[in-house]
């Protein structure tokens, strides 16, 4: 047998109980995916803003076993989660080596490693790892980001913050005892627990937080704030330690907790592969909401106009360019769109964007990447995590050029940053239109083949059929229930997002509360 051979890495569970986290959910589970862990228990503690759905969703990508919390009668929820625990750890004794147990608003960071599967090889003298907080603050987010937790959560307390002595677990399912478990805390032989950095603990007192804090190879990210809507939602549903008996903010608490004295960006350093994992459940997430609004119950149809028939086919497709007569493409070696002449993109292996233009919604354009096959087309600061982003066009001062804003953020527009080198970002950061924000249109000819190529890639992915109306702000969220429901074929993404992007803040209010959660990435 050769010696050089790489040891086998052990098997690793998550376990969770979570409730009502739609817009971070599927975050969570990509970060702790991309750091390796092979399965989660996820019981669900019946939500009910999507938190469940998106669970379903993301589970015909991970190994995710998931079932909803039994709590029985008068039970208090810190005895049924310690039962769980204890029945999940002898169930799984022989199934994984190591089983961690944190909450959905705790993210496992190792210093130097991107795997935890590699980073246990290095704990045979221990049975136990417990890893601190690091409690972060809410980065001045009023409103829930949609963006990863770890990108929008960059602040934390000092070392020293005295909440940082609490500690979350990872432990060896064979070697946990009997007595009863903590959220925090197992049952582990003295001597077997130790810090990330695999120090032994010392004087371990079974219970009790721990006297030394050791952040040296890692931590427990505690997001316990996130932003003002984050805490004042928590609030409502956990009561006292948020909100006063008043109804008020506790700002006491919130002032406690709130810390921003340090900003740490080493966690970001997965965030590309956060983003891959993420894209899929994104876009499935809103298949599987066209598909439950088709089936939705609906009341009577009599009083819904039935307008003539639209076409909503390809009517143009368009190369774009610059105000620095570049045109846009996507650089696999950067992972994202760039701007670049011909001749460098040809040189260097660039993939062309094209924008299409449909009939029936003449003002927005969608980026298409025909050649390539990737999770999505990265944009840089870009909120969305999409194959096709979808983009409003706007007028700017000069006639032949339009401006390019997220139907999610129609006052921040695309640019094109000054090139130093070969190519040079696309961004979406931008809250003037000037030149650098300035793109022109090149149009496909519909004679040639490369149209034909590109309309059938592009139809293959997101067939079109007519609807019934011309998509804008009065279109009512009944008018579109009404539309999906009655097509002939499913309506594609593409199209079901165009219709909302164009109408009215309340249409995609309605039809978003009648799919919690499935569209936060879009809507």
């Amino acid at each position: 047998m050769s010696t050089d051979m790489k040891p086998l890495l052990p098997k690793v569970a998550l376990t969770l109980i979570v409730k009502d986290e739609f817009s971070d959910i599927a975050g969570w589970l990509a970060y702790h995916q991309a750091l390796g862990v092979d399965t989660f228990f996820i019981f669900d503690d019946y939500s009910k803003d999507g938190t469940w759905e998106i669970l379903q969703v993301a589970s015909r990508f991970y190994d995710i076993r998931l079932s909803r919390l039994e709590r029985p009668a008068k039970s208090d929820f810190w005895s049924v989660q310690s039962s769980l625990y204890m029945r999940l750890l002898q169930e799984n004794q022989d199934c994984f080596e190591w089983m961690g147990f944190v909450d959905a608003d705790e993210y496992i960071y190792l210093r130097e490693y991107d795997s935890l599967p590699k980073f246990l090889l290095n704990f045979d003298h221990a049975d136990a790892i417990a890893f601190s907080w690091r409690v972060y603050g809410s980065s001045d987010w009023a409103v829930r980001p949609r963006i990863p937790t770890i990108q929008a959560f960059t602040q934390h307390a000092p070392e020293d913050f005295e909440e940082h002595h609490q500690v979350k677990s990872i432990v060896r399912p064979s070697k946990v005892g009997s007595r009863k478990t903590t959220a925090h805390w197992f049952d582990i032989e003295d001597g077997k627990y130790a810090h990330p950095s695999g120090k032994i603990i010392p004087h371990f007192q079974y219970g009790v937080g721990i006297d030394h804090i050791d952040w040296s190879a890692g931590f427990l990210m505690h997001y316990v704030c996130r932003s003002m809507e984050h805490y004042i939602t928590r609030g409502k549903k956990w009561g006292h330690q948020f909100i006063d008996g008043g109804g008020r903010h506790n700002h006491t608490r919130w002032g406690y907790i709130n810390r921003n004295d340090e900003r740490d960006v080493g966690p970001l350093k997965l965030l590309p592969q956060i983003e891959n994992l993420l894209a899929p459940i994104y876009q499935t997430s809103f298949q599987q909401a066209i598909h439950t609004l088709r089936n939705l119950p609906f009341g009577s149809r009599e009083n819904l106009p039935m307008g003539e028939k639209h076409s909503d086919r390809i009517k143009s497709i368009f190369r774009l360019y610059t105000h620095f007569k570049t045109f846009l493409y996507y650089s696999t070696e950067k992972g994202s769109a760039v701007h670049a002449t011909e001749e460098d993109a040809a040189r260097i292996g660039l993939l062309p964007i094209y924008g299409i233009i449909h009939e029936a919604t003449p003002d927005l354009i969608t980026f298409f990447l025909p050649e390539g096959n990737l999770p999505f087309l990265k944009i840089s600061n870009e909120e969305r995590l999409a194959q096709k982003p979808l983009y409003q066009m706007c007028r700017t001062r000069d006639p032949q050029a339009i401006g390019l804003t997220s139907p999610m953020k129609s006052n921040t527009y695309l640019s094109a940053q000054p090139i130093h080198e070969e190519v040079a970002d696309i961004q979406a950061n931008r809250e003037n239109l000037n030149e650098w924000e300035f793109f022109y249109l090149e149009e496909v000819s519909k004679n040639t083949v490369a149209f034909k190529n590109i309309a059938h890639d592009f139809y293959r992915q997101d067939p079109s059929q007519d609807l019934p109306f011309m998509p804008n702000k009065h279109i009512s969220s009944l008018e579109v229930l009404h539309y999906l429901q009655t097509a002939h074929k499913i309506p594609s993404t593409n199209q079901v997002e165009r219709i909302l992007s164009k109408g009215s803040h309340a249409t995609k209010e309605e039809i978003s509360r009648m799919v919690p959660g499935l569209l936060w990435g879009f809507i």
